[in-house]
């Protein structure tokens, strides 16, 4: 047990991030650091990602489609795929 780390030993922000069942727009722009409207054009071009929408009209996305925004945000920004390679 002497190999455990204190909680308080841990670096911020290296503490696993909640699950949550849905996320705001705003968290997931902020997450991925790209503006809402990538996002928005994202949701357009990929069938894949499917948020839910409230009565309000705003985007939640599920765990699932955060994921899926990570992978493509991967592909197109960082692998310099084009969003048909992406596909």
């Amino acid at each position: 047990m002497d190999d455990l780390i204190p909680a308080d030993a841990l670096p911020e922000g290296d503490e696993p991030a909640p699950k949550r069942f849905y996320y705001t727009m705003g968290e997931v722009c902020e997450a991925l650091d790209v503006a809402p409207s990538l996002v928005r054009y994202w949701h357009s071009e990929f069938s894949e990602i499917r948020p839910l929408k409230n009565k309000k009209g705003n985007r939640l996305f599920r765990p699932q489609d955060l994921e899926t925004l990570k992978l493509i945000y991967h592909l197109l920004k960082e692998r310099g795929f084009t969003i048909q390679g992406a596909k």
